[in-house]
């Protein structure tokens, strides 16, 4: 695949619900219902291409393959459709779900 422009990504990961945090590198942390979660990448302040190792390096700190990384940063993977298999595969808790039924939910058998 090309390179990317470290730009386009980084306006791609704003608009997709990502907060940047400056520091040493640019952090982007996947914000959700105003709170922080776990998911995050970051970019380097002197980059300005990001080149296919670093692609790489980037989707798997977002969970995804390659491709769907390269579709998150072109646009053809929504925000919302990201999240929804963040959620899906456990990555972010939203705390307007409703809680997770207990396994000691069953009350136990007397006499046996």
């Amino acid at each position: 695949m090309t390179a990317l422009k470290a730009k386009d990504v980084e306006d791609a990961l704003a608009i997709k619900g990502f907060e940047v945090v400056q520091g040493k590198h640019r952090e982007f942390r996947l914000m959700v219902e105003g709170q922080r979660t776990s998911v995050a990448t970051h970019t380097s302040h002197n980059s300005q291409e990001i080149d296919d190792f670093l692609a790489s390096m980037m989707a798997r700190q977002l969970h995804l393959p390659k491709a769907d990384f390269h579709r998150l940063v072109g646009c053809s993977l929504s925000g919302e459709e990201y999240l929804k298999r963040m959620v899906a595969e456990g990555w972010v808790v939203l705390a307007s779900a409703p809680p997770a039924p207990s396994k000691a939910t069953k009350p136990r058998r007397k006499g046996r």
